[in-house]
């Protein structure tokens, strides 16, 4: 009997040795993340940007069973490059999951839907998820930066403002907001322009703004139009204040002095392990994408396989409380993943959050 036990024993033991080693050279989950961003051209600083952030996640939850990997595709911020990466990542890289940033989801979501990848879309207007189920939007909704902006306008007794959009989608939905709300607020829209994408020449419009002699000029641009538009500004006679959509202005050194309202909270810590790891702070949207890459772990955490779409979607979709680099992540009823807003004014060219 005795002898009988030993050998169970050592079978025991040589089993277990086994199963350790082969543990030790067992292949990860892994989970293949396609992000279509602008890396070259006007926008390409916030495509570096967010390339950045899910990087440094990466380093950070990092682990023997769980591995994600990045695929990025260079879009230039342009709707045929988006369609053209997206169906590559799909059909040809096999993604799991997609990332399409601001008016590029209109391209990308109806393929994801198509093809049932689940697509996260660093962007605030919530129409593109509720219209497509595979969609999630990831900032603060227009709706809410409109409230804040009109809450900041008030605090600082702005009475005239301008409004000049660019006639892209998102930017036309806030300013329409803004064009809409500020007159329930007691706040007068003076001059309410538009102006194509590109437009050669945008000192007609400038010049017709300054006429007015707002107390505020709301400029909603991506660059490089945006950033044209403050230097005509700047170099007019024009001695009120200028806000809208600047923290995508490629040096903040040229919006020195402004106050605007930020889509999200950036946290502390995030602020330091970024620095740390690339020498400079972040400059837009880093923080969403460390957090959209901190999600995906969260929901792969402790699988023996990957999760299924479905289950991925309704992971995001129950979101709640969520510590974020961003600040508290919760998805709303819209099936955006929502941040906190902040307003923040530019102090020697760096972003200073404003006391309120």
């Amino acid at each position: 009997m005795k002898e009988k036990f030993y050998e169970n024993l050592i079978s025991i033991f040589f089993l277990s040795i086994f199963s350790y080693n082969l543990s030790l050279y067992a292949e990860p989950l892994t989970i293949k993340v396609g992000a279509i961003l602008p890396m070259s051209g006007n926008m390409s600083h916030i495509g570096e940007d967010i390339v950045r952030g899910m990087s440094l996640a990466i380093d950070d939850k990092k682990s023997k069973s769980l591995k994600i990997t990045l695929k990025i595709e260079d879009d230039q911020f342009n709707p045929r490059n988006s369609l053209t990466a997206a169906t590559k990542l799909i059909s040809n890289d096999k993604v799991d999951v997609l990332i399409s940033l601001w008016d590029m989801a209109d391209v990308v979501a109806p393929l994801a839907e198509k093809k049932k990848v689940p697509h996260i879309a660093i962007r605030w207007n919530p129409e593109i998820a509720i219209t497509n189920r595979f969609t999630f939007t990831f900032e603060g909704t227009y709706f809410s930066h409109v409230r804040e902006q009109i809450k900041l306008y008030k605090e600082q007794n702005v009475k005239t403002i301008v409004i000049i959009s660019q006639e892209a989608k998102s930017n036309l939905n806030a300013s329409k907001e803004l064009f809409k709300k500020a007159s329930k607020a007691d706040i007068q829209v003076l001059l309410y322009e538009t102006f194509l994408p590109n437009s050669t020449d945008l000192r007609t419009i400038v010049a017709k703004a300054i006429k007015k002699n707002p107390d505020s000029i709301f400029l909603a641009a991506f660059p490089p139009d945006l950033e044209r538009l403050i230097k005509r500004v700047k170099e007019s006679t024009y001695k009120g204040a200028i806000t809208g959509f600047l923290d995508s202005v490629n040096d903040f050194h040229t919006i020195e002095g402004a106050t605007f309202i930020n889509e999200y909270n950036a946290q502390d810590w995030f602020k330091k392990k970024f620095l740390e790891k690339y020498g400079e702070p972040f400059r837009i949207r880093a923080p969403h994408g460390y957090d959209i890459i901190s999600l995906i772990y969260a929901a792969n955490k402790n699988r023996t396989k990957k999760i299924e779409s479905v289950d991925f979607l309704n992971f995001l979709k129950k979101l709640k409380n969520f510590n974020g680099a961003t600040g508290n992540l919760n998805t709303s009823k819209t099936k955006s993943i929502e941040t906190e807003f902040v307003a923040y004014t530019v102090k020697d060219g760096n972003l200073v959050k404003l006391q309120r």
